[in-house]
């Protein structure tokens, strides 16, 4: 299996070595902004969570502060009364009219955050039970004293304390800021955990940010940085007249590829062009030392080992020769006869 990943990554490279120049440079581009867009849509999420889960905190918050408003506007309603009941105080009475109108408020706001049909229950359940107090217990005393009958109000709320509380009343209500407080302790270790999240998201991107960028600058520099400067490096030894170098990289499929290949063309034809002179010097010396032969009368000379180039001029010469050396042979032969006679 990691045999076959090595292949599969050999042959990558290779199809990204044979890509434009501009392909690549596009691509690794492209890369780093998705590893980019990667990792600001981690941070992104982590944001969102955590945005997320203040705005729950908040609300939570919310109800748990309307839920205590109206735990204690019910219980100041209690006390007023009975504070009323001791003393006939008309004070105690503008007090719990206050707490009634709190608690009402505070029932309306808090009914308008929930969303559960449950939680309205509770607080509506609460909110009932605390008018259904008054209307039993709470206005009939108030009426009672002010009736002139305090000790008889009195009387009357002291036997039935034990039967008549605000426990039932107030229930609700602690079930609710319960949840309330459940939900706050979770948002905060969801916002933690995103908090967490978003760290470590910024710290590995940051890290795989760095890599990528490092790892994506080493293959421009193997595909086109070191490509180059040997392709300049050959060119230069070829200016120089050095025509027995090897042209690298020319079987590559891209710009320098082509350029590798025109750098080849021009060294072939730097040496077919030093062969043809050697070829050229080789035929004139030859040339020149066979006619310097026959001027010192040695009609025996030849020409051999031209180059192929130059076998019709051998040829030729060597065939006048032998048609010269013919000729001057039938003239001594007649010069010799004539001498005879």
């Amino acid at each position: 299996m990691i045999g076959a990943a090595f292949r599969r990554l050999s042959m990558g490279i290779s199809m990204f070595a044979n890509q434009p120049i501009g392909r690549k440079i596009a691509t690794c581009f492209s890369v780093i902004v998705l590893a980019v867009l990667a990792m600001m849509a981690v941070l992104y999420n982590a944001n969102a969570s955590i945005a997320d889960a203040a705005a729950r905190s908040v609300r939570s918050e919310n109800i748990h502060r309307l839920t205590l408003e109206m735990e204690i506007a019910i219980l100041r309603q209690n006390s007023q009364v009975r504070g009323f009941l001791i003393t006939g105080d008309e004070g105690y009475l503008k007090q719990f009219r206050e707490a009634r109108d709190n608690g009402s408020a505070a029932a309306k706001t808090l009914a308008s955050l929930l969303t559960l049909p449950q939680d309205r229950a509770r607080v509506a359940q609460s909110d009932a039970r605390i008018r259904a107090w008054r209307v039993r217990w709470g206005d009939p005393l108030i009426a009672q004293v002010r009736a002139g009958d305090r000790s008889g109000a009195q009387a009357k709320l002291s036997a039935s304390s034990k039967t008549v509380t605000m426990v039932p009343v107030l229930a609700p209500l602690r079930d609710l800021r319960a949840d309330a407080r459940q939900v706050m302790a979770d948002t905060r270790g969801a916002q933690d955990a995103a908090l967490r999240t978003s760290l470590i998201a910024l710290a590995a991107g940051g890290v795989a940010l760095l890599g990528l960028a490092i790892s994506l600058s080493m293959l421009l520099a193997r595909q086109l940085a070191r490509p180059v400067v040997r392709l300049t490096t050959a060119m230069a030894t070829l200016a120089a007249g050095d025509n027995g170098i090897g042209v690298p990289d020319t079987v590559r499929g891209d710009e320098l590829g082509r350029m590798s290949q025109a750098v080849l063309v021009f060294r072939d034809a730097a040496i077919a062009k030093a062969k043809s002179d050697m070829d050229q010097h080789a035929a004139v010396s030859g040339i020149g030392a066979a006619l310097s032969r026959l001027a010192d009368a040695d009609l025996t000379t030849r020409l051999s080992g031209f180059p192929d180039g130059y076998g019709t001029i051998e040829r030729d010469f060597n065939a006048a020769v032998q048609k010269l050396s013919a000729a001057l042979l039938a003239v001594s032969d007649r010069s010799a006869g004539i001498d005879v006679s």
